[in-house]
């Protein structure tokens, strides 16, 4: 298990959110709070907190640090890769910016699993079809341990939720989600590795692939973020 003083809390704050209205959906209102607010309840021991943000003018209220990206354009990988290479600490806690039921307990979940076999701690769901979705290391890379959890999960990189993006490809099998390391437990060391191949523009999930990662399954509804308003009207209607 990872020392909460060794980790960073990296917040995730990129796209656009054009469905949106435009509106950062950090600072969306659930229940009576901005996404960004319920997410920061989850540094307590942290080291710090770092935003990840090339227009941190919305978070402003809030006094975090924010990071640009080191290599504009380059989506979710670029904004991960940025806050590992920012962080002080070894592991960087990512979350995105969209997920307002993430839950402390989600984080020690994930937490508990971390340590000198793994790089990459992501969360993961049960598929419907209920086989496995991860992708395996590519060539050359060790051996990824396999998720935990009963059941088989789908791959979620920072708790994510499933859904489609442009850009982003599938895992095999109907039902398999995109791979949004927009909620996982990272290895800072990481950074540097991966900053040179964001010109190639691989996907966050082709990079946490090839490192040695693991997943910890957690409740589905932990996984939700606010892409469209309904989802936005939905969160608002759920209880917290």
């Amino acid at each position: 298990m990872v020392l909460v003083a060794h980790i960073t809390l990296g917040l995730v704050a990129g796209g656009q959110a054009r469905r949106l209205g435009g509106h950062p959906k950090g600072v969306l209102e659930v229940h009576g709070r901005p996404v960004v607010a319920w997410l920061l309840d989850l540094a307590e021991g942290f080291s710090g907190v770092l935003l990840g943000a090339n227009d941190p003018a919305p978070y402003a209220a809030f006094g975090l640090d924010a990071v640009a990206d080191v290599t504009p354009g380059k989506g979710a990988p670029g904004g991960v890769v940025s806050l590992l290479l920012a962080a002080k600490t070894p592991w960087v806690l990512c979350v995105a910016c969209d997920m307002p039921f993430v839950r402390r307990a989600h984080v020690e979940a994930l937490r508990a699993r971390a340590g000198d076999d793994v790089d990459v701690v992501v969360a993961a769901r049960l598929r419907p079809d209920g086989e496995r979705g991860a992708e395996r290391p590519g060539p050359g890379a060790p051996p990824a341990p396999r998720a935990s959890g009963e059941g088989a999960p789908s791959m979620e990189p920072l708790l994510a939720r499933r859904r489609r993006r442009r850009g982003s490809r599938l895992c095999p099998g109907e039902g398999a989600p995109s791979m949004e390391p927009l909620l996982g437990l990272y290895r800072a060391s990481l950074g540097a590795a991966w900053h040179p191949r964001l010109a190639a523009d691989p996907s966050l999930r082709a990079l946490v692939a090839s490192a040695r990662w693991t997943a910890v399954t957690l409740e589905a509804s932990a996984l939700d973020g606010l892409n469209t308003p309904a989802e936005l009207a939905a969160a608002r209607r759920r209880p917290r």
